[in-house]
């Protein structure tokens, strides 16, 4: 019997390939009856999927408990899903034996080292087929480069007992943790002493803390705090009982209250002035506290008139320190009642003609 030549040529086999990349593969199959595994591959090289046989994935699953997963499944180009996968579906009991001899001398090691630096940790631990963790003692034990700290149950206790005794922040300093590492471990682990400030006696002498007050004039207090393994807080506070230096102002719930009566009475902007807060501060309390009383400061139009006049003959600013009214309102007024000031009128008449004449 004659054999049968080819029913497509080349050229209606890339004809039928371009129409299938427009209407779909497998419309363009059942068109012209092929099937859909190789044609695309020996004309444009997209690789088939890989398809393994029953006997081909035990060969498979074999050689993983033999060499190790992370090589096998490198070499064979599949993911470890599908190996495991696999030995769900095939009952396959077998595991990578442990303590086996090493696969790479130090020479080796060192090689693999040097090209995770170039293409990094993930390429290089796929590429041998090994672990992360095998990636990151190698380069301890090379390089000296230390891998993530960890910690005993014993050795946390041990490290909450110190900062119980120490303080928190030098033992954590110490042991290069973080503060939430260590209030986690105590929390995770039921440890209730606490380090009592007033029994502790002081770390530092008088002299000491002026020689720190000084070195923090001529570096930083970060960098004085970070030497010396104390807080930014407490150094103030040292300096505070030492040197004599003020700290930030606070004030008991009963004299917020006295000063937002005083607000309402006199005013918030001078009120906030003479004790040296913000107006931020004040309404931040005046909300924290439900303090529902504001300053009904009414003007008349006759008052509102002068103000106004005021502000175009001797400028915004100083109308509104001496009425204690914001520009805002100043400009609402004058609008109102159809006068215009001029954005530039922030001094008075005389300052400018002074200015103008000098120069």
């Amino acid at each position: 019997m004659p054999k049968r030549g080819p029913r497509f040529t080349q050229e209606e086999k890339l004809a039928i390939l371009k129409e299938g990349e427009k209407n779909g593969v497998k419309a363009v199959c059942a068109k012209y009856g092929v099937n859909d595994q190789t044609w695309r591959y020996k004309a444009h090289g997209i690789r088939p999927r890989k398809h393994f046989s029953s006997k081909n994935k035990l060969k498979i699953l074999e050689e993983g408990a033999r060499n190790g997963i992370y090589r096998t499944c490198a070499a064979n180009q599949i993911s470890r899903p599908t190996y495991y996968n696999w030995r769900h579906k095939f009952g396959f009991t077998k595991l990578p034996r442990r303590g086996r001899p090493g696969r790479f001398n130090e020479e080796e090691k060192s090689a693999i080292l040097r090209e995770g630096e170039k293409i990094g940790v993930k390429a290089v631990c796929a590429k041998y087929g090994i672990g992360d963790q095998s990636y990151r003692r190698w380069r301890y034990k090379i390089k000296g480069i230390e891998p993530k700290k960890r910690f005993s149950i014993e050795k946390k206790r041990e490290i909450l007992e110190k900062g119980f005794q120490n303080g928190i922040e030098r033992v954590c300093a110490a042991y290069r943790i973080h503060s939430t590492t260590y209030y986690g471990w105590k929390r995770k682990l039921g440890f209730t002493k606490s380090p009592s400030p007033q029994r502790r006696p002081s770390r530092f002498t008088k002299e000491q803390v002026l020689v720190m007050a000084r070195e923090a004039e001529k570096t930083s207090t970060k960098a004085v705090c970070e030497k010396y393994g104390l807080s930014p807080s407490y150094y103030r506070t040292l300096r505070y009982q030492v040197a004599g230096v003020r700290l930030k102002k606070s004030f008991s719930p009963e004299e917020k209250l006295r000063i937002l009566e005083e607000g309402y009475q006199n005013g918030i902007l001078r009120t906030c002035n003479a004790h040296g807060i913000t107006m931020t501060s004040y309404y931040h309390w005046k909300s924290k506290f439900k303090f529902d009383k504001s300053p009904q400061r009414a003007f008349s139009q006759e008052e509102r008139l002068h103000i106004v006049n005021e502000t175009i003959r001797d400028g915004v600013i100083k109308a509104s320190d001496r009425h204690h009214v914001s520009e805002g309102t100043i400009r609402r007024w004058a609008k109102t009642l159809g006068l215009e000031i001029p954005r530039h009128t922030r001094y008075s008449i005389q300052e400018e003609r002074a200015s103008s004449e000098s120069g």
